[in-house]
């Protein structure tokens, strides 16, 4: 049995999921760091950060799991979103084929995580616009017929990212406050 810490017990566990070269990782360090990095390092396992928003309910904490969106590491989602309360899978808006991905990835993590997880879909890369595979349209479209939030976000230049984890983190609230996750809200449009 796993030791929680009082700091883990008083956060939520947020996963993020995706193909490989999405740019989880690199939205990862926008939240946490407010820096982009050209080249990173695909992730090897996973990686945990801790990042705390002041919410309109309070301050929450989430522990955000970066994954490693490789094939040879799929089987490992499974350990990753045991117990988690939420998901953001990230999806390439210049790439079709990640956007492919996503049913693939939603049955992954609901096989192993908290019954009321909520899911939210992140489109990034939203900043090469000439590049465009997938249509805001056609991604919000998916998001909403599958009770999702949907954020188009650009690692790069941190549009959109700040506003994603925060809405996401209103949703939950405090973790002390719930002891499960909030049934997951359709898309209201407040955001892109």
């Amino acid at each position: 049995m796993q030791h929680m810490t009082s700091s883990e017990s008083n956060s939520h566990k947020v996963v993020m999921l995706g193909a490989s070269g999405v740019g989880k990782t690199s939205v990862v360090l926008q939240l946490q760091e407010k820096v982009f990095k050209k080249m990173v390092q695909p992730t090897v396992g996973s990686g945990v950060i801790s990042k705390d928003i002041l919410t309109s309910k309070g301050q929450v904490t989430l522990r955000i799991w970066d994954t490693a969106g490789e094939e040879r590491y799929r089987s490992f989602t499974g350990l990753y979103s045991q117990n988690s309360v939420a998901c953001c899978i990230v999806f390439d808006v210049t790439d079709l084929e990640t956007f492919d991905t996503i049913d693939e990835w939603v049955g992954l993590f609901r096989q192993n995580s908290q019954p009321n997880a909520i899911i939210y879909l992140a489109g990034n890369k939203c900043d090469l616009t000439d590049e465009r595979q997938v249509s805001y349209d056609k991604a919000q479209k998916y998001a909403m017929d599958h009770d999702m939030k949907y954020y188009e976000v650009s690692a790069k230049t941190g549009q959109n990212v700040e506003l994603l984890f925060r809405d996401l983190a209103n949703q939950l609230g405090p973790a002390n406050q719930t002891q499960q996750a909030p049934a997951t809200a359709k898309n209201d449009g407040a955001c892109c």
